[in-house]
């Protein structure tokens, strides 16, 4: 227990009350409740619930509840809740709720809530939900929801709902709704619904391409509708339904297109448009008005 009119110090540690009108610290654990009129700390572990007139932080690892007028943080994990006017994280893992005025993250993994009024983050995974003002990401997964004003992504996988203002996109697979301003993307395999105010596609997809004007993939399976343009890559494979102004399918379509013009380079399904071509029917059958054919 320590009281102090100006500060409360400790080599070793410091546990129970501890009232503080300037700081409060202590080299080793700190654990009970404390309150600092300027800030509140321990250069090892954090247990209990602590208030900072501008910060709260533990060398090592923190558990309960952290108020830090500008940060609250640790060095090592979080598990309970971390609020800092400017900033709250945690330098490997945090589990619980992280709110911070401009940023909140963890140098690891966050599990549970992390908002941010810039930005929220995680150096590996995310399961959870994150919000932040401009940017939501996760170096390596996303399990949860991801909201960024600008942009929500995982350098990875992703597996949930991610909404950016922007854009949002993973690097490798993504399972769930995805939705940009501008537009949404994967570098591997899209499962669920992309929608994208631009542009919207992925090498691979089982689903849903909503774009305010291009989609695209490779191999691709479900319904794509796009304003202006949508695209199978050279040799790639369609199967579903596709609506564009322009529906260009550049390897084998299985199933229907709807647009002004429809080209298929191997058609095996229907085409509906003012003009289509299948480069697979007989010459004098190529192009055709309104209807082409092919079983």
């Amino acid at each position: 227990m320590g009281v102090g009119l100006f500060g409360v110090t400790a080599e070793e540690q410091l546990t129970g009350l501890v009232l503080a009108g300037l700081g409060a610290g202590a080299d080793g654990p700190l654990t009970g409740i404390g309150i600092g009129g300027i800030g509140i700390g321990a250069g090892k572990d954090v247990r209990g619930i602590f208030v900072g007139g501008l910060g709260v932080g533990a060398g090592a690892d923190a558990e309960g509840v952290l108020l830090g007028g500008l940060g609250a943080g640790a060095g090592g994990s979080i598990r309970g809740i971390a609020v800092g006017g400017l900033g709250a994280g945690a330098g490997a893992d945090a589990i619980g709720l992280l709110i911070g005025g401009l940023g909140v993250g963890a140098g690891r993994s966050v599990t549970g809530i992390a908002a941010g009024g810039l930005g929220a983050g995680a150096g590996e995974n995310i399961v959870g939900a994150v919000i932040g003002g401009l940017g939501a990401g996760a170096g390596k997964t996303i399990r949860g929801i991801a909201v960024g004003g600008l942009g929500a992504g995982a350098g990875e996988n992703a597996a949930g709902i991610l909404i950016g203002g922007l854009g949002a996109g993973v690097g490798k697979d993504a399972t769930g709704l995805l939705v940009g301003g501008l537009g949404v993307g994967a570098g591997g395999t899209l499962r669920g619904v992309a929608v994208g105010g631009v542009g919207a596609g992925a090498p691979v997809v089982r689903g849903v391409l909503l774009s305010g004007v291009l989609a695209g993939a490779s191999d691709m399976t479900g319904l794509a509708v796009a304003g202006a343009y949508f695209q199978i890559t050279p040799d790639g494979h369609f199967r579903g339904v596709a609506v564009s102004a322009f529906n260009r399918i550049r390897g084998t379509q299985r199933g229907l297109t709807i647009g002004l013009l429809n080209y298929a380079r191997r058609l095996h399904g229907l085409q509906l448009g003012l003009l289509n071509y299948a480069g697979n029917q007989p010459p004098a059958l190529r192009w055709l008005p309104f209807v082409n054919f092919h079983r």
